[in-house]
C-alpha cells in the first residue's frame, strides 16, 4: 500500500509500521530467555526530548497532510 493515499484514518492504522525498540540484557535481564515471534509486555518510562510538526509523513493523509511526532528517551524498562 506504500505510495497510495489512505482514504480514511482507519486505513492509516492498518498499514503504518509501528515504532521499533531495541534493548539488551543490560536494559532487561529477561532478554536472554526471549524467543523470536513471541509477544512480551513491558512498562516503559520515557522522557520527551522533542515534539515537532511534520508535513512529510508518507503514512498520514489528514486534511493538511501534517502529523505531530515526538522523540522519546527511554529512562526505564520493567517487566509487567
Amino acid at each position: 500500500m506504500k505510495g497510495k493515499l489512505a482514504s480514511k484514518a482507519s486505513d492509516v492504522v492498518a498499514y503504518r509500521p509501528k515504532p521499533m525498540l531495541s534493548i539488551d540484557d543490560r536494559d532487561l535481564s529477561s532478554v536472554k530467555q526471549m524467543q523470536v515471534g513471541k509477544t512480551y509486555t513491558f512498562t516503559v518510562t520515557a522522557k520527551v526530548t522533542e515534539v515537532r510538526a511534520s508535513d512529510d509523513d508518507e503514512y498520514y493523509d489528514g486534511p493538511t497532510n501534517k502529523c505531530t511526532r515526538a522523540r522519546l528517551r527511554i529512562t526505564k524498562i520493567t517487566e509487567k
